[in-house]
């Protein structure tokens, strides 16, 4: 005789475990996206002090160029978080089709992924590019 109830509570606690996995995978994803954003960040400061530099002298506040740094990457970031949300929902849906069991995605958690993906870009992006944005007007032009 077979415990199906067993059999049911271990399969409930494969899936939970696989589910587990791939939020934590997502999360990771996440974070290393954030420091991808960063080292980009960091490597095109001489870049984006010139830029900076340019837009003071035009006559542009320290804030207008912050802002117009977050718009460029808010937009990466967005990109990233939706590619983020499709890639969980697809993956959740292609192991649940695998597995033959129905596929209900947590729209919060989706959303949630989303909103980390979107805004950590910009957070870190923001805090490593300042010190291009603070850069004295002549020294980064004179490079250019």
């Amino acid at each position: 005789m077979i415990d199906a109830a067993a059999l049911l509570t271990r399969a409930r606690e494969t899936l939970n475990l696989l589910l587990a996995a791939i939020g934590a995978l997502a999360g990771f994803c996440v974070v290393v996206g954030a420091v991808v954003t960063a080292g980009l960040v960091a490597l095109g400061r001489d870049e984006r002090a010139a830029d900076a530099a340019l837009e003071r002298a035009l006559g542009w506040t320290a804030a207008e160029t912050a802002r117009a740094d977050a718009a460029e990457l808010a937009a990466l970031g967005a990109l990233a978080g939706a590619s983020a949300a499709a890639a969980a929902v697809g993956l959740g849906w292609a192991v649940a089709r695998r597995l033959a069991v129905p596929f209900a995605a947590d729209w919060r958690e989706v959303l949630a992924l989303f909103v980390a993906a979107a805004v950590l870009p910009v957070a870190v992006g923001l805090v490593a590019g300042a010190p291009a944005r603070r850069a004295a007007v002549m020294d980064a032009l004179r490079r250019e």
